[in-house]
């Protein structure tokens, strides 16, 4: 069982591989710290793989001391610290029954489990030792006490038994043969990153010099044997594990960690290696390197795990986890990749969470029915090729335990700053990223596995970036539909993605605005304003002090633009072609911003790309309104006949679910003027409503 209370690393107790994102909190109310991307620094947010205890005033949260633990660094940390669970513990029997014939590589994103899973995995197979490296007596081990007998213990003294006994405790045949059984080997690359190949080196060397320390006893014990002494095999040991290991020698490492085990334990050792691909999502918040280092880092990488998991004939299972399937790792051999999207497959069940089970922790914390509803609108989403199944990100559901708040919690997702270059320079991903923002499924062409090429054009170009966005679970896959069989190594796919929830559509919905305001120069509380002041027309458009306030905040955000004009094509029929229009654009990115001024409870739908045409639902209110803007004109009446026009729309995105609807047609003359006009209508009777 996981701690739900810390659906954090609970989220971590299974880890194979996901689809998902991870967001970033942001509030655009903080004028240009939100386009700041140094503003990040200054947003407090506890680092992943540091343990943090936050008290919680409710009762039901009462783990020990009624803290919820947000980032343990191990299982173990994890399941002594709270009395809440979510038992998860069979995701060892399907790993036992099924994924122990090859290596397995478990793809999924960032937050999803990789590492808790691993880290339980490695925890109930492996052998406990003292300092010394002496067998414990396996039934006084914590980790048999706790999958044996449900136990944790403290120490000599205390010792608390969970509420409910852990599924794989009822497996005792399995338990019996495997638990504590085995050596392990546990490799983290997660912090083997950097901006260039010395520093990944660095990072590699670090993360080498830690898995030899946790067998650091070998040193006392098989390496002091007759035969070793003086060898090679005990020096490169000991530089391993003093962090001293040249270069050339970093691809041995694990080989010889394992060799040295199994000479041990007269029995060969499991490898396990965490983030596999770290270092790729690094360069890619960076955008510091250049097609020739990532394909010498690439390089050195694979020498690194590939040596580990493919030529290593010292391990008995070897399991690595990443975000992407890379291509240049020869995965093709004998092996395994495993997708949480492919439902199929018993082993994706203990990622993410049903709805059922979602509910089952709300009940359990005491979350209030209106903000347990308010929460599922905004974390529900995740469907993998079932439309019909939703998941829910365990990270983000973890932070909205602790916070009581619906927000976006997903740390990285504020960093993509490759992300705004390839907005600046593809105006196909713009588009793109406009309707899966007003909730469209698109289509995604890539390959799979990802080619070095693909990183690359992901990078500069925006080519296969909807597909890097999926696998980041910032987006959901509908559909997967090869398109030709390609080779063993690399075919070609063509997906059908689209927006996964309200938190990632607040993440998405960011980068997009962050676009638009330094493209044009645009000043952030302006622009900000411009959103807040749409939203309070929209909802009281008799007030004639907003509508006159909407007005000239839209003027000066277009009068102040940077170098609009000369973006802008002297010619009217572009505007009905491919070639999106700045003013357009500009005003859908306040729209956008409108819609996080209200948390999403407006639906925004654009009738046609490119052109401001603009639908917004509000459900919970039946409220709606039609948006029309016209550019080089110089009165609203063409605007207000074309929203008119328009009510259809309503009958096809919520007929039922709308009582009144506003239409609002709005002008821009050649100089920036805006000119405005509203027209409520009972959409019962399709009158206007007289005031």
């Amino acid at each position: 069982m996981i701690p739900i209370t810390n659906l954090f690393q609970l989220l971590p107790t299974y880890t194979v591989i996901i689809l998902l994102l991870t967001t970033h909190s942001v509030d655009l109310d903080q004028s240009s710290e939100y386009f700041d991307e140094s503003s990040s620094e200054r947003i407090e947010r506890p680092k992943v793989y540091t343990s943090l205890a936050i008290k919680e005033g409710v009762d039901k949260l009462d783990g020990i001391n009624g803290t919820i633990i947000i980032g343990a660094s191990t299982y173990w940390d994890l399941v002594k610290g709270s009395k809440i669970f979510l038992d998860t513990s069979l995701f060892i029997e399907e790993v036992l029954k099924n994924y122990t014939s090859a290596t397995t590589l478990l793809v999924c994103p960032n937050k999803w489990g990789k590492t808790m899973n691993l880290d339980m995995l490695k925890f109930f197979l492996e052998i406990q030792v003292d300092q010394d490296g002496n067998k414990l007596p396996r039934e006084n081990t914590t980790s048999y006490r706790l999958f044996k007998r449900s136990e944790i213990v403290y120490n000599d003294t205390f010792t608390r038994k969970l509420q409910s006994p852990l599924l794989i405790s009822k497996k005792t045949v399995l338990v019996d043969r495997h638990q504590g059984k085995y050596p392990v080997v546990y490799f983290s690359l997660k912090e083997a990153i950097g901006d260039d190949l010395d520093s990944i080196r660095e990072g590699v060397r670090k993360s080498l010099s830690r898995s030899f320390q946790q067998h650091k006893y070998l040193i006392h014990q098989e390496l002091k044997k007759e035969h070793y002494r003086n060898s090679e095999h005990l020096l490169l040991f000991e530089q391993m594990l003093h962090g001293t290991a040249k270069n050339e020698d970093m691809p041995d490492g694990i080989i010889l960690l394992c060799c040295t085990l199994e000479a041990y334990f007269r029995k060969k050792p499991i490898l396990l290696i965490d983030d596999y691909d770290s270092f790729i999502h690094h360069l890619f918040r960076r955008n510091r390197h250049n097609s020739q280092e990532l394909k010498e880092i690439m390089k050195f990488m694979v020498e690194i795990v590939d040596s580990a998991l493919r030529q290593n004939l010292h391990m008995d299972i070897g399991i690595a986890t990443g975000v992407l399937q890379i291509n240049a790792y020869q995965w093709q051999y004998h092996n395994y990749t495993v997708y949480v999207n492919d439902r199929d497959k018993p082993i994706s069940e203990y990622f993410g969470f049903n709805r059922s089970s979602v509910q089952e922790i709300f009940n359990q914390v005491g979350i209030s029915a209106e903000l347990a509803s308010k929460a599922h609108n905004w974390y529900k989403g995740y469907a993998f090729e079932e439309p019909s199944k939703f998941y829910y990100n365990p990270w983000s559901l973890a932070w909205f335990l602790r916070t009581k708040s619906l927000q976006c919690h997903r740390q990285e997702g504020h960093r993509e700053t490759f992300i705004q270059n390839v907005l600046r320079n593809n105006q196909t991903i713009r588009n793109n990223i406009l309707q899966v923002l007003s909730r469209m499924i698109v289509s995604a062409e890539h390959h799979y596995p990802y080619m070095i090429n693909d990183l690359e054009g992901i990078r500069l170009y925006g080519s296969h970036l909807m597909t890097y966005l999926t696998d980041k679970g910032y987006l959901s896959k509908i559909s997967n539909n090869p398109l030709s069989n390609g080779t063993s190594q690399n075919k070609l796919f063509m997906d059908s993605v689209s927006i996964s929830n309200n938190e990632n559509l607040h993440q998405v919905a960011s980068w997009m605005m962050a676009y638009c305001v330094q493209e044009y120069d645009i000043h952030p509380l302006v622009f900000n304003w411009a959103g807040v002041y749409l939203k309070k027309v929209i909802e009281s458009h008799f007030n004639s002090s907003n509508i006159q306030t909407f007005i000239k905040t839209l003027e000066n955000v277009y009068k102040n633009a940077s170098d609009l004009s000369s973006k802008i094509n002297p010619s009217d029929e572009y505007i009905f072609a491919s070639q999106e229009h700045p003013v357009n654009l500009i005003f859908d990115c306040i729209c956008l911003r409108m819609q996080q001024e209200t948390w999403y409870e407006y639906e925004v739908y654009y009738k046609k790309l490119l052109k401001a045409d603009i639908v917004a639902i509000n459900r919970q209110k039946k409220h709606a309104a039609i948006i029309q803007l016209k550019y080089k004109h110089d009165s609203p009446e063409r605007a207000m006949a074309h929203a008119e026009i328009y009510q259809f729309v309503i009958d096809e995105h919520a007929n039922d679910d709308v009582e009144t609807l506003l239409l609002v047609g709005i002008s821009v003359s050649t100089n920036y003027t805006v000119r405005m006009d509203t027209n409520l209508i009972e959409r019962k009777s399709r009158r206007p409503i007289v005031t």
